[in-house]
């Protein structure tokens, strides 16, 4: 059982007590008050109705630090933050003897920040606390795993079947206003082929490497096609289009040369 050994010491022998702890340090190494200031005010500070939350926006932020830094689910953190007084004095709250009855406070302030937390806003907040202590500020670094969560892997067969299915919406959508009959490219065999390999339970090299072949022949007939088209009719792309088609043929570079860089290696 977990309790506040300075229970009937005043706040600032109990505050002094905290800062000396390792979650102590951890804390005065956050800006918190800056991090909270881009966090729009809950509901209850706003009209003064319904359930006072018991952690404000700067002790919901360190919930999700103290999540991260302790490897804890949603419930256990709930559990030790009912009982541990450093991690309460952490988030910003002292419960005495009582209990945290609610489960859902983490998942709860997840989203919240979530949906308002910009991370610009915060990297900014964070570089300006730590900025005496950074050298080459002219340096960028990112971790991949930590980006946004809407980035995907980027798999070399679904990046190739994508371009394909834009570029086939594109030549259908010129044809259809020409008037011409509709492409008879073999579309249709090419994505039994795609879901086919989705279907996979185990999907082995040799898969991959015959499936990435015959999407790049497919993906070059393609747009070979649509610039053949386009220079007997001489019809206009949208600003839009020449986006799309312009990525399509650098993602169409990239995995050719990625292709056959596999092939020589595999071969060695």
């Amino acid at each position: 059982m977990y309790y506040n050994p300075l229970f009937l010491q005043s706040p600032s022998v109990q505050q002094a007590a905290f800062l000396s702890t390792d979650l102590g340090q951890l804390y005065q190494s956050i800006p918190f008050k800056a991090l909270s200031e881009k966090i729009a005010s809950p509901a209850y500070e706003k009209s003064g109705r319904g359930r006072k939350p018991f952690l404000k926006a700067e002790g919901g932020i360190a919930l999700m630090i103290l999540k991260h830094y302790l490897g804890l689910s949603d419930e256990l953190l709930i559990e030790r933050l009912s009982k541990d007084w450093s991690m309460q004095y952490f988030c910003g709250t002292q419960l005495g003897l009582r209990r945290i009855k609610d489960k859902n406070p983490v998942s709860w302030w997840r989203g919240c920040l979530g949906h308002h937390l910009n991370i610009t806003e915060l990297q900014a907040a964070l570089i300006e606390n730590r900025k005496r202590h950074m050298e080459q500020t002219h340096v960028t670094l990112m971790d991949a795993t930590c980006y946004e969560g809407h980035l995907r892997y980027p798999a070399a067969v679904k990046l190739l079947w994508e371009r394909i299915v834009k570029v086939y919406d594109i030549v259908q959508q010129k044809r259809r206003r020409l008037k011409l009959r509709s492409s008879r490219s073999n579309y249709a065999k090419h994505r039994q082929l795609y879901m086919l390999y989705q279907r996979r339970r185990k999907k082995t090299k040799r898969n991959e490497k015959k499936l990435r072949r015959q999407l790049l022949k497919y993906l070059l007939r393609l747009v070979q096609g649509l610039d053949d088209l386009q220079n007997k009719q001489q019809f206009t792309y949208s600003n839009k289009e020449k986006k799309i088609l312009a990525a399509i043929k650098t993602v169409y570079e990239q995995q050719h040369e990625l292709y056959h860089l596999y092939l020589l290696i595999s071969s060695i």
